[in-house]
C-alpha cells in the first residue's frame, strides 16, 4: 500500500497581528480569517510576573506567526540563491542549501 501526501498550503498573506480581541491577548488574521488567537495566561495571586512575561510571550509569539509567509517567501529565495550559486562569498555552501531545502519541506508539509 502506497501513501500519498497531498502538497499543503497556508493561508495567503499578508498575515498581520490584531490586538484587542475580547477574551485574548490578540490574534494572527490572514485576509480571509483568522490564523491563530493568543489566549490570556491564568492569573494567579503573587504572580504577575509570571503573568506579565507570559503576556510578553505571545504578543511575540504572535508577531511571529504573523511573519510567517514572508519568513517563508525569504527562505524560497535564499534557497533559489544558493543553488544558483555553488558557493557565496560568504562561504555558504550547497550543505545549507539543503538543510534550508529541508526546512522548506517541513514548513509546506511536502515529505
Amino acid at each position: 500500500m502506497s501513501t500519498t501526501h497531498k502538497k499543503i498550503s497556508h493561508s495567503p498573506g499578508p498575515w498581520h497581528y490584531v490586538s484587542g480581541l475580547y477574551g485574548t491577548i490578540g490574534g494572527v488574521r490572514a485576509p480571509k480569517g483568522y490564523i491563530c488567537f493568543m489566549t490570556k495566561p491564568t492569573w494567579y495571586d503573587n504572580q504577575s510576573e509570571r503573568y506579565d512575561e507570559e503576556k510578553r510571550q505571545a504578543l511575540a509569539d504572535a508577531y511571529l506567526i504573523a511573519s510567517a509567509p514572508d519568513m517563508l517567501e525569504m527562505l524560497k529565495k535564499i534557497s533559489g540563491l544558493l543553488r544558483d550559486h555553488e558557493e557565496t562569498e560568504r562561504g555558504v555552501s550547497g550543505l545549507e542549501a539543503d538543510e534550508i531545502d529541508r526546512l522548506l519541506l517541513s514548513i509546506t508539509g511536502e515529505k
